[in-house]
Order: C-alpha cells, then structure tokens, then sequence
C-alpha cells in the first residue's frame, strides 16, 4: 500500500499529462490498484513485453544489494559533529534520540539542500554528540535525511525493527 501512496503523490507533485501503466495477463496494471488517485490523469495501458521477467521481491532486494555494493565500493566511515547537521525532520531528532539510529541509510545534502549522495550511520556517540557515517561523500553535508532502510556491514539490508511514526512524541 506504501507504493501506491508513493507513486499517487509523485504523479500529483510532477502532473504530467499522461500516465503510462504496463500489465500483463497475470499481473493486473497498476493504474487499477490506484483507482481514484489517478483519476485525473490521462491514463495509456501498455502490455508489457513478454520478455520482460517478473521479478519477486527476494530477487528485487538482491539486486538493490548489488547495487548498494557497487555504489558504497570506495565508501569510508567519516565522522560528522552533529551541532554542525540539520537533521531534516523531528523523526530523524527522535530516532537518534531513542538510540535507533545504527545501520539507517541516510541522504545527505549541502546547504542549498542539493542531494551529494547517500550514507549509512555506523554509530552514534552521544558522549561526543557526532556520527560515523559510511559514505562515499567528499563534501561535508550540512543537512541529514532519514531513510526507512537499514543496511549492515556487508552492505545487506535489514528487517525494519520498527515504524518510524512510533517515535513521533
């Protein structure tokens, strides 16, 4: 259901003037599960091509651990003072806070909030208030998003421990 939330508030954030749904015989289209959320969208269904593979959600996963592999390839664990971050929502304050910040994948951002590139907080020490970060980053970031993934040291990604709505105080 959180994909369908996702792709209904990305079409009504781009409005683009036609939406494109593949399906298959097996595989009804997604314009469908959204129902109502696309309603104002011109809609075009495409029959997908019978070569295209159908891929289950195990081999989905393999294949973004592939790519976390590949992304995180030159990464260092670099150490940020977090007085020196903005942590861009109160989630974000709320999970370090509540010690659930370990293995989060992080985006991380300048100043002018432009996107350098993704993160993995290792650990956090709240002795030193600062965080090591896994990254391939060379700039130093200035604001932190808060992903939902969790990866471990082989780059894997974990179950979810939690919801993050649960630490909203």
């Amino acid at each position: 259901m959180e994909a369908v939330e996702f792709k209904s508030h990305l079409a009504s954030a781009v409005a683009p003037d036609v939406v494109f749904c593949f399906q298959t015989e097996e595989v009804p289209s997604f314009c469908t599960a959204l129902g109502d959320a696309l309603s104002a969208f011109r809609q075009e269904r495409i029959d997908s091509n019978e070569a295209t593979k159908i891929r289950n959600s195990e081999k989905r996963r393999r294949l973004r651990e592939l790519g976390y592999a590949k992304y995180f390839e030159d990464a260092k664990v670099k150490v940020y003072a977090l007085n020196h971050l903005i942590l861009e929502d109160k989630e974000g304050k709320n999970i370090i806070l509540h010690h659930k910040a370990e293995d989060l994948l992080v985006g991380l951002h300048d100043k002018q909030k432009r996107f350098l590139g993704l993160g993995v907080i290792r650990a956090v020490n709240y002795n030193r208030k600062s965080l090591k970060v896994f990254t391939s980053v060379r700039k130093k970031p200035a604001i932190l998003s808060f992903g939902k993934l969790r990866l471990d040291w082989a780059l894997r990604e974990l179950p979810q421990r939690t919801q993050r709505s649960e630490f909203i105080d």
